[in-house]
């Protein structure tokens, strides 16, 4: 150790020197060691292995001493011609060591008394007048000095290390250290050495002594500074090459994906297409699995390249658990951590988007191909566990929670924030257009024309996608994206209100008349901007069964993962008792994917709109208008009812969810404030009930409207008949027996026969035009 710590200073020394001067052909790439990084290693290694196996070493030495270096000082002495004071020095060797105790370790064995006597022999016998000269009897030197090496061996190892092994000098040489440091890193033999360059900043201080105590601070801060930049250099060349691994990585991990298969097949058949044609085919796609096709083991590709460095970085910081430098401690793989957690949670929101899009053009990926990449990166990671000690499931625990939190919370984009932004932004834009209808048959949103650009809806909101989005955002996500919709629902509400403030009166006089006394002409002139509230009652509608079908995702999710919660929270809501608050139970179903009567988002949502006696006749006022306004679109030819989809083609079937929704959550938060007295359920059902006779007598106008110019526009009667059978299961307040004593079952039996009907009609039609 101390040859390879002199050759160290040495090459330092001649880096630093200025050769021009001396008319010498030398310069400092001379001195550029590409190796130096091992040599160091090698120092720092054995080092501390000596201070490991110290105990050991120490039990060597002391039967070393005690068993032949003892005997051999015993035989050189015995017929020795000394003076009666080096005399005594020499049978004073003989005492200690021959009275040493080498069963007992752990005794504390000083030998520094024996190293004085021996120079204290040494300037006894080096004076002329001496009757013994020291250099007449070479090997009693020899003797002594390999004592006093032995018993430093056993007493002093440290100060020995520290003599033999002092690295501190490079201090002065910061320059050579670093460019020594960034050679290193860039070789692959050398760079699971390069955390040594951090070990000797710990070096440092030893150029400091008590007569300068200035330079402590200085020197300190110096070293630590230094050690610091080595380690993170190294953790963000470990990030740099697993980045580039991962995205190779994640390539090749997309190719088993289920849409590459349709991918090959469809080329396949193309390719037969071409050869019928005596064309050309298309050049192969390469298949999974071809880049491991090698004709020699020695040839790597540069993903092999970029593997490899990534492991050399990643074995050095896995070299030491800790490092002390000044006082202060440093855990190499914590950096490494922490630079994992940044590319993980980078790589996440760098494939948020599809390839070629991005915020601006708003093409997210499908949650089934995210959550496809999310679990390619996260056997990329596990991987690292092979190579270093760490922990990759606290950095997905950490990650993937952060990603199921609003924007605001994290330091960047979340899978939440993405995710529920463009969802709710594409769905209320293209319902509020007319794009799109909620399908409750398929259970997911469909375009009227298969051709219309820019959204696809049945594949962004079909059950397999809803799911794998909810598997993504998780409990948390699903419940963000559920209060934003709320947000967005409240402001609809909002507008509607105002809509039945402006006809506030009328709305009253139509609440106590029965349907002779305004026919529905005079309806349709008299009330204010009724179109407006109806397509604000149909989005919001559209937006509550989204919120559904989220909800229902989640619960299958969680049915799967945690089975044992989810039958406790379904038990602990079901038997709770009458008098608890049904808050908490609610948002705990809600959260496992359970539905409730009221939603607690929607009732937080619109919490502002239920704080006073006025309230509640507005709100019965709310229902009058929609009872009132929903007949009217019977005069609208998209109000058709459509089979495939079991809904109206202008999504006027939401109409019936959003009367359902709003009306439990706003009588709940009328309850609850106290502005109502009986009990919720009692509330609910005389609600709904005067609801119900007001739309059935609406309903019942059109198929008894005396008017015949009015009779011959009215072309939807039978699809909004089966709106009012479609408000019986979506509510669980209005039974079949309420509707019975409103409205005749026969009509709506006849309505579905006829809707039917109609579409057996067109299907001959198409099929006699084919």
């Amino acid at each position: 150790m101390s040859a390879a710590t002199g050759e160290v200073l040495w090459l330092v020394r001649n880096f630093a020197t200025d050769w021009r001067k001396y008319r010498v052909k030398v310069t400092q790439e001379n001195f550029n060691d590409p190796l130096m990084a091992q040599l160091l290693h090698g120092i720092d290694t054995l080092s501390r292995l000596i201070k490991t196996y110290h105990p050991i070493i120490k039990r060597y030495f002391l039967q070393y001493l005690k068993q032949n270096d003892c005997i051999e000082l015993r035989h050189i002495i015995q017929n020795f011609p000394a003076p009666e004071e080096e005399s005594l020095l020499l049978t004073s060797f003989i005492d200690k060591l021959g009275g040493l105790d080498i069963n007992n370790i752990d005794a504390v064995e000083d030998f520094k008394p024996l190293r004085i006597d021996w120079q204290r022999l040494q300037a006894y016998t080096n004076v002329s007048q001496s009757q013994l000269q020291l250099k007449q009897h070479e090997g009693l030197a020899v003797c002594m000095n390999t004592i006093e090496y032995h018993t430093r061996c056993v007493d002093s190892m440290d100060i020995l290390l520290k003599e033999v092994t002092d690295l501190s000098n490079l201090c002065f040489y910061q320059k050579f250290i670093q460019d020594s440091f960034q050679k290193c890193l860039e070789r692959s033999d050398t760079a699971p050495y390069s955390v040594v360059y951090a070990g000797v900043c710990s070096h440092f201080i030893n150029t400091c002594n008590d007569y300068c105590p200035e330079e402590h601070c200085f020197i300190g801060k110096k070293s630590i500074d230094l050690a610091n930049h080595f380690l993170d250099m190294t953790a963000r060349e470990a990030q740099r090459y697993l980045e580039h691994y991962c995205v190779e990585r994640l390539q090749m991990h997309m190719l088993t994906h289920p849409s590459f298969g349709a991918q090959l097949m469809a080329e396949a058949r193309n390719n037969k297409e071409r050869e019928a044609k005596k064309e050309r085919p298309a050049p192969p796609i390469p298949l999974p699995g071809a880049e491991s096709k090698k004709s020699r083991l020695e040839d790597m590709t540069q993903m092999d390249k970029n593997f490899a460095k990534m492991v050399s970085h990643l074995q050095a910081l896995n070299t030491l658990p800790n490092l002390v430098v000044w006082q202060h401690t440093f855990a190499p793989r914590e950096y490494i951590i922490h630079h994992l957690d940044e590319l993980f949670n980078r790589l996440i929101s760098q494939h948020i988007y599809q390839e070629g899009g991005g915020p601006l053009q708003k093409q997210i990926q499908l949650p089934s191909i995210m959550s496809h990449r999310l679990v390619g990166l996260m056997d990329v990671f596990r991987q690292l566990e092979s190579y270093i000690t760490l922990d990759t499931s606290r950095i997905f625990n950490v990650i993937l929670l952060q990603h199921t939190q609003p924007e605001e919370n994290t330091p960047g984009p979340t899978l939440a924030s993405q995710y529920t932004e463009w969802y709710l932004d594409k769905l209320e834009e293209h319902i509020k257009s007319g794009e799109v209808c909620y399908a409750p048959l398929r259970k997911c949103f469909v375009r009227k024309h298969q051709m219309a650009p820019n959204f696809n809806a049945e594949l962004y909101t079909n059950i397999a996608e809803l799911q794998a989005l909810a598997k993504m955002l998780g409990p948390y996500g699903i419940k963000f994206l559920g209060e934003k919709l709320m947000e967005r629902c409240e402001r609809h509400v909002h507008e509607m209100l105002s809509i039945v403030q402006e006809n506030k009166e009328f709305l009253i006089q139509l609440r106590a008349c029965t349907m002779d006394q305004f026919p529905t002409g005079m309806i349709s002139k008299q009330l204010k901007r009724h179109e407006i509230f109806l397509s604000h009652c149909i989005v919001v509608g559209a937006l509550f069964n989204f919120r559904r079908l989220t909800v229902s995702a989640l619960k299958s999710v969680v049915e799967k993962r945690a089975p044992f919660l989810q039958k406790c929270i379904l038990d602990y809501k079901t038997n709770i008792r009458p008098e608890v608050d049904p808050v908490i139970p609610d948002e705990m179903a809600t959260a496992a994917g359970f539905e409730v009567d009221a939603d607690p988002a929607l009732c937080a949502a619109i919490q502002k709109h239920c704080t006073n006696a006025s309230s509640e006749t507005l709100w019965t006022l709310f229902n009058v208008m929609v009872a009132v306004t929903l007949p009217l679109q019977s005069l609208d030819i998209n109000s058709v009812y459509r089979t495939p989809i079991e809904g109206h083609e202008n999504n006027l079937h939401c109409v019936s969810t959003a009367v359902t929704w709003l009306s439990a959550c706003v009588y709940t938060n009328l309850v609850r404030s106290g502005l109502e007295k009986e009990p919720l359920q009692v509330v609910l059902k005389e609600g709904m009930r005067e609801f119900l006779e007001k739309v059935s007598e609406r309903m019942l106008k059109l198929q008894l409207e005396e008017d015949k110019e009015l009779q011959k526009e009215i072309k939807q009667r039978d699809s909004l008949f089966i709106l009012l059978e479609k408000m019986v299961r979506d509510s669980n307040f209005i039974t079949y027996d309420m509707l019975e004593n409103n409205f005749p079952f026969t009509i709506l039996r006849n309505s579905f026969r006829a809707v039917y009907e109609n579409k057996k009609k067109k299907q001959q039609k198409n099929e006699n035009e084919i």
